[in-house]
């Protein structure tokens, strides 16, 4: 009796353990050896420059929620409100090449130019500079199943050396039948779940 009693508890607690570690991991999470000596007092949340392949996604909404989760999490002295980093990047000429030079070099070639960024973070008066995209953000069809479907990558990177300090992404998919789940909901949910892994500020 005792004998069945405690293989019963083993898979409960094995039951548990795994659902608590599903409902934090997410699809990748990759920390580079730099991140551990990398710590900027201020950060910005690069505005989002649609692509011509690009997703269509609510770029504002979204930056708007990484910043709220980042002041919420108190890990930087200084975060640029994302307005303000649109307004700055819409009224410097220079600027605006700059960060398009950039993503078109991050998302093309994944090269992460040291020197734009550089220049990025000093027009922000950042260290670090995150990064937003969004692959897929739309409803769909999966096995005849309408669905809402949303995956996120958010990067750091250390503008004075362009390197990735850290990189993750996660999605998530919501069946539906007649009323459509709010895109920036699932997002919300992917947000969190993402920057629970942003490495260690403090």
């Amino acid at each position: 009796m005792k004998k069945h009693y405690f293989v019963n508890k083993f898979f409960i607690l094995l039951t548990v353990s795994l659902l608590l570690f599903s409902c934090s991991s997410i699809n990748f999470n990759e920390e580079s050896p730099l991140a551990k000596d990398f710590k900027p007092r201020a950060v910005v949340i690069l505005p989002s420059i649609k692509m011509p392949d690009g997703v269509d996604f609510d770029a504002e909404r979204l930056a708007r929620l990484i910043y709220d989760k980042l002041i919420d999490m108190k890990k930087f002295d200084r975060i640029v409100e994302p307005k303000d980093a649109q307004s700055i990047l819409g009224q410097n000429q220079e600027l605006q090449v700059n960060m398009l030079n950039y993503i078109n070099k991050l998302r093309t070639l994944n090269i992460s130019d040291a020197e734009l960024s550089k220049k990025i973070g000093e027009a922000y008066g950042a260290q670090a500079l995150i990064i937003v995209e969004a692959s897929k953000w739309d409803y769909t069809k999966i096995l005849g199943e309408k669905t809402a479907e949303v995956s996120i990558t958010l990067k750091m990177v250390d503008a004075d050396t362009g390197n990735v300090v850290w990189k993750a992404s996660h999605s998530e998919q919501e069946e539906y039948s007649l009323f459509k789940p709010e895109l920036i909901d699932i997002a919300r949910g992917i947000v969190h779940k993402i920057l629970k892994h942003l490495p260690q500020n403090r």
